[in-house]
């Protein structure tokens, strides 16, 4: 791949002969001419794993101190600012080198941007307890920010990582740092392809921005980890050089148009788009050709699951074996969430593929229907959105008599992280689903052609042990996907191929409820979509990070003007919009009241 001449893959001149001291810097060891760095970056993303590098490239193995590395799903991350000065032994830098202070502070979680802006706060606070001048906010030392990204991750632009560049701007608004480095680690989990076509879409997207204001990109390289990481300290040790000017002023831009432009490939990669209620196809009333056509003995399987688990890319494997050429969406990109609607397919008993003997039995003449649906964690529309256009489809196709045969909920197995906006979203699933329905759930593992065996079976266990236990103890069940990939290395007893988990559903439909908690709670009790046990989840999600915000919005008043931005305004309205996307039009009041619904 050709760099720009903004990224810098270049290897280190530091000397390698150098020893580190483990104790946090305090007041007295905190000199001017200290060359302090700041690691941030998202809980999980390699912060520790980076400043590690460093200390293995420059020390002799056994005799340092390391920082250390939480691999759990639900720990990950550094939980308090730990400093480490460089300390050399023999180079022909050896003073300049022993100026460096790495300093790793905590995590930003997962869609909680109130503890981002704490970190912001602790990070401040630290620095000028260590060097000074916090009134005049000038600090004593030169101070650069590294920012590191995880390359691996399948949504890169998730929610989450959008706040994540927000809280970077800030941070460095709030400290006025000299220089800030954008690092990605984790280089090799993915296919090289896959990998470089993510951070073009970050440097085209969210990052342009920053690029353009100066803001170089240095990657953390497969095999040429500790190389690379001593790279990124050169060019802070450069830049420290050179005279002190403050960072080119970064402002996020957003852009607003049509959503249905935007949806349709009009929109830009930083966009942050609200949907509003009666806007989109799939937003109130439901205009779709499967349910125009619903039959009262189709049989549903929606498939669900977090951005990225790969719900289009299962749909589209079973496809692939029949005679229906419909395909859902898969766009080849880590950005965007690929599917922003409910997108049906039909399938008849005609169309199976000939290997379908038991299910086309078990169909009995039915017709499958499979629904592809946007997940909770959607980069453009909240989950408010996102519940609002699933519960209308199911709604309408329960009104039609199409019942529900299972549900299929799919885990990208490759995650090694379970962060809040996955917790919300299996919070959001159980509630939609209902106890009474949980025994149709089948859990699908998938992409385990993109991680160790052993590994996976580590996550899978931990998955099953803390955050699935609830499911499986109502009788859910958990599958391992066929990779697509070289199916001969994973075999047919612990590895499942598409069409036989959908058989399993099929088989075992006719023993249990076939409608979901949601679908109950919207026809037969007459609900709104906010009183249901699913949109009152969310509901409280969102009250609860609105009183956040608004608490920050409290705290940042006394702060000096140029640390705060429209940052929190913008995110109060786009909470309020979501909680007002779950309350009932007009139409919909006036049924209730004269009872026509």
């Amino acid at each position: 791949m050709r760099k720009s001449p903004k990224h810098n893959g270049a290897s280190s001149t530091v000397g390698t002969a150098l020893t580190v001291s483990s104790e946090s810097t305090t007041s007295p060891e905190a000199l001017q001419s200290d060359i302090v760095i700041l690691v941030v970056g998202s809980a999980g993303s390699g912060k520790s794993t980076f400043v590690n590098y460093v200390v293995d490239a420059v020390s002799t193995p056994g005799t340092h101190d390391r920082v250390q590395v939480h691999e759990d799903l639900e720990e990950q991350g550094t939980r308090s600012i730990h400093a480490l000065r460089l300390q050399p032994t023999a180079s022909s830098q050896q003073e300049i080198l022993h100026r460096v202070v790495l300093v790793d502070g905590p995590g930003l979680k997962d869609g909680d941007y109130p503890q981002h802006l704490d970190v912001v706060k602790n990070l401040r606070d630290w620095l000028a307890t260590h060097y000074g001048a916090y009134g005049t906010h000038k600090l004593r030392a030169y101070c650069g920010i590294l920012y590191i990204q995880d390359i691996s991750v399948s949504n890169v632009l998730s929610s989450a990582s959008v706040e994540a560049v927000n809280t970077l701007i800030s941070l460095g608004r709030a400290i006025r740092c000299d220089d800030m480095v954008l690092a990605t680690m984790k280089w090799g989990k993915n296919p090289d392809n896959s990998t470089y076509r993510g951070l073009s879409k970050l440097k085209e997207g969210p990052w342009k921005q920053m690029i353009d204001a100066g803001i170089q990109i240095h990657d953390i390289k497969r095999g040429k980890e500790q190389e690379n990481a001593l790279g990124v300290i050169d060019f802070f040790l450069e830049r420290q050089s050179l005279p002190r000017s403050p960072l080119s002023p970064v402002t996020l831009v957003q852009r607003s148009y049509p959503i249905n432009d935007a949806l349709a490939g009009g929109g830009h990669a930083d966009d942050i788009v609200i949907l509003m209620p009666g806007t989109g196809p799939n937003s109130g009333t439901v205009a779709d050709i499967v349910l125009q056509d619903g039959r009262e003995d189709d049989i549903i399987i929606p498939v669900m699951g977090l951005t990225r688990a790969g719900k289009s890319s299962f749909i589209n494997r079973l496809l692939s074996d029949t005679k229906v050429t419909d395909r859902m969406e898969v766009k080849d990109t880590q950005l965007r969430s690929c599917t922003q609607h409910v997108q049906p397919v039909v399938i008849s008993e005609a169309e199976l593929p000939p290997e379908c003997g038991s299910l086309r039995e078990n169909l009995n003449g039915r017709r499958l229907v499979l629904v592809d649906t946007p997940g909770f964690d959607d980069t453009c529309i909240g989950n408010g959105g996102i519940l609002v256009r699933v519960a209308a489809w199911l709604e309408e196709s329960y009104r039609k008599g199409m019942l529900v045969g299972g549900v299929i909920y799919l885990h990208n197995i490759s995650c090694d992280s379970f962060g809040k906006s996955a917790v919300t979203n299996l919070k959001i699933f159980e509630r939609l689903c209902g106890v009474k329905s949980m025994k149709m759930v089948k859990i699908v593992t998938t992409k385990w052609d993109v991680i160790s065996p052993e590994r996976g079976e580590a996550f899978l266990e931990e998955l099953k042990r803390d955050f699935w236990k609830l499911l499986l103890e109502r009788e859910a069940a958990v599958h391992r996907v066929r990779p697509e990939q070289e199916p001969s290395k994973f075999s047919v007893e612990q590895y499942d191929a598409p069409w036989k988990i959908v058989d399993k559903i099929v088989e075992a439909m006719m023993d249990r409820d076939r409608a979901l908690q949601i679908q109950h709670e919207l026809v037969g009790k007459k609900r709104f979509l906010r009183e249901t046990e699913a949109g009152a989840t969310i509901r409280a999600e969102l009250k609860d990070r609105r009183e956040a915000l608004k608490d920050v919005k409290k705290a940042m008043k006394g702060r000096p003007v140029e640390e705060n931005d429209d940052s929190v305004d913008r995110d109060l309205n786009t909470v309020e919009m979501e909680m007002k996307m779950l309350d009932p039009t007009l139409a919909q009041r006036f049924k209730r009241v004269f009872g026509l619904s």
